[in-house]
């Protein structure tokens, strides 16, 4: 995952919310011994996968790795509700990532890496 910034630790392994603490610890004490200000921003993603703006996933993912068969995936998309033996029309889903794919977080955190750009 070489195309992820250092800075960026969710779904990676071996970098927890401990991590990032420490981090922001050492960058806030940079700033502090050369009295400088710093702007800390959070951001809560309730729902991340579920907004997901797909078009430019696709995008920067086919810039990145070209493979046409996970591009496909995104692109359609069925999905079906089944209740007991019952079974919903199969519908497609416009937004957001497959839920459960193993993708699903390599996906999401290309996306985001493209936000500092």
């Amino acid at each position: 995952m070489e195309h992820i910034p250092i800075e960026q630790a969710g779904f990676r392994a071996h970098r927890s919310c401990v991590d990032q603490v420490l981090n922001l610890t050492h960058i806030e004490a940079g700033f502090v011994s050369k009295q400088l200000k710093a702007t800390v921003v959070f951001v809560d993603l309730t729902a991340a996968y579920e907004t997901v703006w797909r078009e430019g996933l696709l995008y920067n993912f086919l810039n990145v790795v070209p493979c046409s068969r996970i591009a496909s995936l995104l692109n359609n998309m069925p999905f079906q509700i089944i209740i007991g033996g019952s079974k919903s029309k199969t519908r497609h889903l416009n937004n957001g990532l497959p839920q459960g794919s193993v993708f699903a977080p390599a996906l999401y955190n290309l996306l985001l890496s493209c936000i500092g750009e």
